[in-house]
């Protein structure tokens, strides 16, 4: 069976449950840095694909617990 994937790589938004971007999101970026308020120990990354046929990965979930960073890398 043919599968037929996207060429699209880009995201309509990407949203965190607790913090903010800087720089804001846009369609077209391609790094970010969130800000965690101090004492949240966990948040979940959310996003919607341009063309819903896309896949992520790196995206749900992510428990900080006592780390004051972390990086994650979200894959289109």
């Amino acid at each position: 069976n043919f599968i037929n994937k996207s060429s699209v790589n880009t995201l309509d938004s990407l949203t965190v449950t607790s913090g903010s971007f800087s720089p804001s999101f846009t369609s077209n970026g391609t790094e970010y840095t969130v800000s965690i308020p101090a004492g949240v120990e966990e948040v979940t990354v959310n996003y919607q694909t341009t063309d819903s046929a896309a896949t992520v990965t790196g995206a749900g979930k992510k428990v900080l617990g006592d780390q004051s960073s972390m990086d994650v890398d979200i894959v289109v």
